[in-house]
């Protein structure tokens, strides 16, 4: 199933759960010889709370707002900030072990990619622009597949892509 797979898209919300999918996702493509194109997306805060934060603020100060998130979020991908050296070190770590299990290791970030809008339809689109195999991402878990407690962002995904997608399941 998986020996055509060349190029996994891993969708991060940065948060220190996503570092066990992400370990997931470098075991696979380590395994598979495959690139990795990172993808974290910032939700747009969407038009009705833009329209109140303009009521109290000026436009120039929503935008400054919004570009401050998203340098916040690039820093993060790129090892800037404590959680984007945390995804750093731990794909060397990965690697590491890798190395250290097999003499090398056979995968590579391909991208690292922020994007903005809906997460499901991002996810997808990017996956297809990047022609991706498989998407891999976690999903906070009480039970197998939990479908009532299915994000959008999965449920979009599941519904909308192409390709497998891999769903870790994380414990909360």
């Amino acid at each position: 199933m998986f020996a055509g797979v060349k190029t996994i898209l891993f969708a991060t919300d940065l948060t220190n759960e996503a570092r066990q999918v992400f370990e997931y996702t470098v075991t696979l493509a380590d395994g598979l010889a495959a690139r990795i194109v990172i993808v974290h997306v910032l939700e747009g805060t969407g038009s009705a709370v833009e329209s109140r934060l303009r009521n109290i603020v000026t436009d120039e100060t929503v935008a400054a707002i919004k570009a401050r998130n998203r340098k916040e979020a690039e820093d993060a991908l790129i090892g800037k900030s404590r959680d984007g050296r945390m995804i750093h070190d731990a794909l060397h770590a990965m690697c590491d072990d890798a190395k250290a299990a097999r003499g090398e290791c056979h995968f590579s970030i391909s991208e690292i990619v922020i994007a903005e809008g809906d997460v499901g339809e991002v996810l997808c689109d990017l996956a297809g622009k990047h022609n991706c195999e498989l998407i891999v991402m976690g999903h906070y878990s009480r039970g197998f597949l939990d479908r009532g407690h299915l994000t959008s962002a999965v449920k979009h995904v599941l519904k909308k892509a192409k390709i497998p997608v891999l769903l870790v399941p994380i414990r909360s």
